[in-house]
């Protein structure tokens, strides 16, 4: 937990953990890994966050919540139908080269959901220069 100012903690619980696949069967093929995508082997993944405001009248049930993330997560499994090596895992190739692959097997992508018991201002200036 990280403590704000006057030392109340910020916390962040997690919701829901899944794994968002392809809406549709997408092409079965190993791609071969340049040498460029090599240099980066170090960081298989791109992990990624998005912050949300909540609406401005919030019912104390959630539904708005899980209205937007089910939404998101319909979204992303639509996207990754063009995008499928996305959903796919890092491999050795199939032939024995023992070449970097992405085995576009439609594994999908992890998703969490989580809720923060404070707001996005107090994080201060989230910009990368």
């Amino acid at each position: 937990a990280i403590r704000m100012a006057l030392g109340t903690a910020m916390e962040v619980s997690l919701l829901q953990k899944s794994t968002v696949v392809p809406n549709k069967p997408t092409n079965r093929q190993q791609l071969f890994l340049s040498a460029f995508d090599i240099k980066f082997e170090t960081q298989p993944y791109s992990p990624r966050v998005f912050f949300y405001h909540s609406p401005r009248i919030v019912s104390q049930d959630l539904d708005w919540f899980e209205h937007i993330t089910s939404h998101l997560k319909d979204s992303l499994s639509r996207v990754l139908v063009h995008f499928y090596p996305f959903a796919g895992r890092l491999t050795l190739a199939e032939d024995g080269s023992g070449r970097l692959a992405i085995d576009c097997n439609d594994a999908g992508v992890e998703f969490m959901k989580a809720c923060a018991n404070f707001r996005i201002e107090q994080l201060g200036d989230l910009r990368i220069d």
